[in-house]
């Protein structure tokens, strides 16, 4: 290690201390957060740079630096230091955003005649004389205000005379989100103090550019010569640049600017103007020093008041409704506004709001009116909303091997959830068979590169998010319909596999923020009834179970079910799985007798099919034996849980997954039948088996502990219970998150050992916490809640707390009754409880 990864590591290391200190949680677990942030599977990356290495993508150190000075609250010093170490190239823009109260440059720049407010907005203002301004100030104008501050303050702080500031800002954005507009109120509210007068220019057609500019030097314009108009176009251009070289501030709008080198062309070489560029252009060379404001959608209750503004309709609800079918863009909002102003004696927004609830919404005369109307529009542009999107699409030429990838690339993106930040590491997998895995990421790379230049993927720098909008991906399943269908194949197979490895593994905290994607995907499989979709809606039911989610699971282990007995048949193994997880699920939501129904049907369909010393028939026995146990038929359970502990051995060996489930439940069975000594055997060897499989920190071997935890406390030996139910705890939290039912469970495992301890105060506080993790998962009747209830109704009886312990018993019951009958175990130990009370049952 050099000494500049010596200091490197020295001063990333310092920082994750200082997370660790105030955030109070393991290295591990931070770092595996960080880098999880950086869309990598686990915190191996950040051990490695821990150890002296860079990494290798400037864009993935600058994530990494923000992510320590949000959590790490790093001081500047810090962070100047560190990307400095790393080499990043644009160091002063990133320290400045991060501490705009220190800007490098606040010292350099002198008191002038140039004053933007950048606190509030002031009120539309003249402009001063001579300047080029083709656009009226839209009255219909909302939202933006923080867009229009930014611009105000990059502006003031870009004074020449700060050297090094850029004095060019670009509003980058897909077409229809509102760039010309933006700038153009920015002009009428900041306009009139740039003493040298506004220009506007647009750059749409490169070859017209020379003679707009040679435009702003005549009389209408800065009066330049009183001969301008007679001299060659080439001097009357030169005039003009010299004159925008003066240190006078002017404000220069080049409209509709896609190309760096036409925008290289023109730019000032010095002198006081700054330069505001619209472009659907996301990404720029730095060397050009433009600072890019992305411009999203607007906010919904903007959406809300220009639709209400246009329409002159009362119906809010239903305009919130339009206003989420469009997705919030400001181009389909106006459109859609004045068609209902226009239409308002013949439809309402309701009738509105079900016409466009079709797939081919683009072809809603509403979005698609004539070039005629332009001349009604605020910016003088076509008002055709597949149209502004075609202008992009067709740019792709698909002869070209980047734009064939980009185009690859856009029609996979169409078919995850819109507006909702990019899959981007399972994406690049659905395009590994066109690029091949050597150059998979770099290509790839370039691929997103030329979707956000064409500004058909929007690109948040700041948090290193691509997103696609809703209209843009509704105009690219309607207009690149055979390619979306042609890319369908590949994208389940690759969502199906990498939701199947995440779910064996054990750990679904990664498919978390997928979890828009997950549904947006195999919704879109429900309606092909084919053997993949079923497997698809399998595999993603099976990561709600594992989040807690029952009530989504149920969802779709009932529709993987429907297909398998519409394609497979109901004498085939594939309908005997979709058998066993909808018991499953039955059984977890504590619908017993339906539960049972699909169970026993799963273990004798397997026992006819595969026969009874086949692993999946072993599943089938440990299934139904849990639901006997539930039911207290603790002999029929131990007998089948016994099976498949014997098949799975004799199948798979010991050392393997399933057994180590098998184990645990026989464990949980012997000891709630009072062989709590027996037990621990069997549950010690599942836990030995899950940490060889799984390792220490795994969702599964802390199962494993907490079981043991629990056996141990009806043993009466609390605190060996205690240290087990700690540590299960412990890794739940960290690996699960705060807000998970298994979290809540060690939660309310914890105290009901501080009651039997005598640390009543602590039950009550961790089983208050453990009622709201399940209020905020569930938000009904849910069985964890019933036991949480019960135990806090303990708490509070040990504490002298007697009205509100009969209360909270109450309610632990009546919820219990609404979910199971009179006979259910839970329900019996309430009862007992509130009787060894004296309360009325």
């Amino acid at each position: 290690m050099d000494a500049r990864g010596f200091k490197f590591a020295e001063l990333l290391t310092k920082a994750i201390y200082r997370i660790k200190q105030l955030e109070e949680k393991k290295i591990s677990a931070i770092q595996d957060e960080i880098g999880i942030a950086l869309g990598k599977s686990g915190g191996a990356s950040v051990e490695h740079w821990r150890k002296g290495y860079f990494p290798t993508k400037w864009s993935e150190l600058e994530v990494l630096a923000r992510i320590l000075v949000s959590r790490g609250k790093v001081d500047r010093d810090w962070l100047e230091q560190f990307l400095e170490l790393g080499q990043h190239p644009n160091l002063e823009k990133v320290v400045i955003e991060l501490f705009p109260k220190e800007s490098f440059f606040e010292e350099e720049i002198p008191a002038v005649d140039f004053n933007l407010p950048t606190d509030e907005l002031p009120e539309p203002g003249n402009l001063p004389p001579g300047s080029q301004m083709p656009l009226s100030r839209n009255r219909f104008f909302v939202g933006r205000k923080l867009d229009l501050l930014h611009l105000a303050r990059h502006f003031q702080q870009g004074h020449m005379a700060a050297v090094g500031q850029s004095n060019i800002a670009a509003a980058i954005g897909l077409g229809g989100v509102g760039k010309t507009q933006l700038a153009s109120e920015f002009v009428h509210l900041y306009g009139q103090f740039f003493h040298g007068g506004v220009y506007w220019l647009s750059f749409e057609d490169a070859e017209a550019v020379p003679s707009k500019i040679a435009a702003c030097g005549g009389v209408s314009g800065m009066n330049l010569s009183p001969i301008f108009w007679e001299l060659p176009l080439e001097e009357q251009v030169k005039l003009v640049r010299k004159a925008w070289q003066s240190p006078i501030p002017r404000l220069l709008v080049f409209d509709n600017c896609e190309d760096e080198e036409l925008l290289a062309e023109w730019l000032p070489t010095s002198g006081g103007c700054r330069i505001l560029v619209t472009t659907r252009r996301g990404d720029w060379d730095p060397i050009l020093g433009v600072q890019t404001i992305s411009l999203g959608a607007l906010y919904r209750h903007e959406s809300i008041d220009l639709l209400a503004s246009l329409s002159k309709a009362n119906d809010r609800d239903a305009l919130d409704k339009i206003a989420a079918e469009l997705g919030d863009l400001p181009l389909a909002l106006h459109m859609a506004g004045r068609y209902l102003y226009l239409r308002r004696r013949s439809i309402t927004p309701a009738n509105y709001l079900a016409e466009l609830q079709d797939p081919k919404l683009l072809d809603h005369e509403s979005l698609q009116q004539s070039t005629d109307s332009s001349r009604l529009s605020p910016t003088g542009h076509v008002q055709h909303v597949a149209r502004t999107f075609a202008l992009s699409y067709d740019q792709l030429d698909l002869k070209k091997e980047t734009d064939e990838l980009a185009h690859a690339l856009l029609v996979r993106v169409a078919h995850f959830a819109p507006g909702e930040p990019i899959w981007y590491q399972l994406l690049i997998k659905t395009v590994e068979p066109i690029v091949g895995y050597e150059q998979l990421e770099i290509k790839a790379d370039q691929g997103f590169s030329r979707l956000i230049d064409l500004g058909l993927i929007e690109y948040e720098e700041k948090d290193d998010i691509f997103r696609m909008h809703r209209l843009v991906a509704a105009f690219v399943r309607q207009f690149a319909e055979d390619a979306v269908q042609e890319t369908l194949a590949s994208v389940e197979s690759i969502v199906f596999e990498e939701t199947a490895r995440i779910n064996k593994a054990g750990y679904p905290v990664p498919l978390l923020s997928w979890n828009l994607h997950l549904r947006a995907v195999t919704e879109s499989a429900v309606d092909r009834r084919s053997g993949r979709s079923a497997w698809l809606l399998n595999s993603v039911g099976e990561h709600f179970r594992q989040m807690g989610d029952y009530q989504g699971a149920s969802e779709y282990f009932r529709k993987a079910l429907d297909i398998w007995l519409e394609t497979a048949g109901p004498k085939h193994e594939h309908t005997a799985e979709g058998y066993l997880n909808v018991g499953k699920i039955l059984r977890d939501l504590g619908q017993l007798d339906h539960a049972e129904s699909f169970l026993k049907k799963a273990l004798d369909l397997r026992l006819e099919i595969l026969g009874d010393q086949h692993p999946q028939t072993a599943e089938a026995y440990n299934e139904y034996g849990r639901l006997l146990f539930i039911q207290q038929d603790f002999d029929g359970a131990q007998s089948y849980l016994q099976q498949a502990v014997d098949v799975s051995m004799a199948a798979v060996g010991k050392f393997h997954a399933s057994t180590a489930d098998y184990l645990n439940n026989l464990g949980m069975i012997v000891c709630s039948a009072g062989e709590c000594e027996k037990s621990l055997l069997f549950l010690q060897n599942a836990l030995e088996i899950r940490q060889k499989i799984f390792g220490k920190n795994n969702p599964r071997t802390a199962l494993s502990l907490n079981n043991i935890g629990h056996a141990l406390s009806l043993m009466n030996r609390f605190n060996e219970s205690k240290a087990y139910h700690q540590e299960a705890y412990g890794i739940r939290k960290d690996i699960l998150g705060e807000y998970h039912l298994d979290t809540a469970e060690s939660l309310n495992n914890l105290g009901y050992l501080y009651v039997n301890l005598d640390e009543t105060i602590k039950a009550l506080e961790v089983l208050s916490f453990a009622r709201k993790i399940c209020e905020v998962v569930f938000s009904g009747p849910h069985p964890n809640l019933v036991v949480t209830l019960t135990n806090i109704g303990h708490a509070e009886y040990k504490l002298g707390r007697v009205n509100n312990s009969e209360s909270t018993l109450n309610q632990a019951l009546d919820m219990g009754l609404e979910l199971f009958s009179n006979e259910h175990p839970l329900n019996k130990r309430i009862i007992k409880r509130m009787k060894e009370f004296n309360f009325k049952v």
